[in-house]
């Protein structure tokens, strides 16, 4: 189970490992970020993908109209990519609005987008099967809302967080270091508590949802990610992107909300598993499981390292 763990790990690691070295030594058609589409797509679109199969064993969704929607607000939320495609006088074009002000527009179209069709869904329903039918239908929509929020829109802050600039003028790397370390960082924590909850853990940290967690693996996961930010924030990024000085405790605080994030992140995805009754999210990563088992810990740390990154605490 963890040498088939650590292939898959390894695998995924070199094609994100890959995509970020294409994406600043070789931007696709001079674009920035268009070489992260392939894992942010298959991260984003498979993990909402496992997330509506399980959700639908207890609730009447349809998977497939999910997705859809979730491609939506994709395709919404990165307009500003896209416009780096069009002409500068397009009313798309550069500069019009800023990427969180997209993310939160993609969102919101996309829940009135729902919305629209579930009145309609709801009419038919009415006309045809009868009152009670209708309930189904409610209860979907929020479903769905709650999925697409939870899912595309945390993921959509990847491209903000790597189009941040560094402190020197035009340091177009610098964003793409704050991403990496904040997805090492809450992996590292992963590791930590992992390894930590097997060999000491001891009091069980939340047994209702996740009988495996301890208090003591959660400590592992604060130590491991606390280790993890001084050498990536204070040794490694200075090397390859040039940074004024930044707070003694900053890292040591990124990596306490990088944690934080990543447990209710797990626990959340457990709290789904155990209401179906499943092990894993899915299969498509033998040992890691599904595509949600991999990034159920970033969705929430990815808007705190988001709010770390604004608040200089790298």
């Amino acid at each position: 189970m963890l040498t088939r763990r650590l292939i898959s790990a390894i695998v995924l690691i070199a094609f994100l490992v890959g995509s970020c070295w294409l994406d600043v030594n070789r931007p696709l058609s001079g674009v920035v970020g268009l070489w992260m589409l392939p894992v942010f797509l298959l991260m984003t679109l498979g993990t909402l993908w496992e997330m509506g199969g399980m959700v639908a064993k207890r609730l009447p969704l349809a998977p497939w109209r999910v997705m859809g929607y979730g491609v939506l607000a994709i395709a919404i939320g990165l307009a500003p990519l896209w416009t780096e495609l069009l002409p500068s006088e397009s009313w798309l074009g550069p500069n019009r609005l800023d990427w969180m002000s997209w993310i939160a527009i993609a969102l919101l179209l996309t829940c009135f987008a729902m919305a629209v069709d579930a009145i309609l869904r709801y009419s038919i329903a009415e006309r045809t099967l009868g009152h009670a039918a209708t309930a189904d239908i409610m209860m979907s929509w929020f479903a769905s809302i709650a999925m697409i929020s939870y899912v595309v829109g945390p993921m959509l802050m990847w491209w903000p967080i790597r189009m941040a600039e560094g402190s020197a003028a035009g340091d177009s790397m610098a964003g793409m270091l704050h991403l990496i370390g904040i997805v090492l960082v809450t992996k590292m924590a992963d590791a930590g508590a992992y390894f930590a909850g097997k060999s000491l853990g001891r009091n069980k940290l939340c047994p209702a949802i996740s009988p495996g967690k301890t208090v003591e693996g959660l400590l592992g996961g604060f130590a491991a990610s606390t280790l993890a930010a001084y050498i990536w924030f204070r040794l490694v990024f200075p090397m390859l992107s040039p940074q004024e000085g930044g707070t003694l405790w900053g890292p040591a605080l990124l990596a306490v909300l990088l944690t934080t994030g990543g447990l209710v992140g797990d626990l959340t995805e457990s709290m789904v598993k155990r209401t179906v009754g499943e092990k894993d999210s899915g299969q498509l990563l033998p040992g890691l499981g599904g595509v949600w088992d991999v990034t159920d810990s970033l969705l929430p740390a990815t808007v705190l390292g988001y709010l770390g990154l604004l608040a200089g605490l790298s």
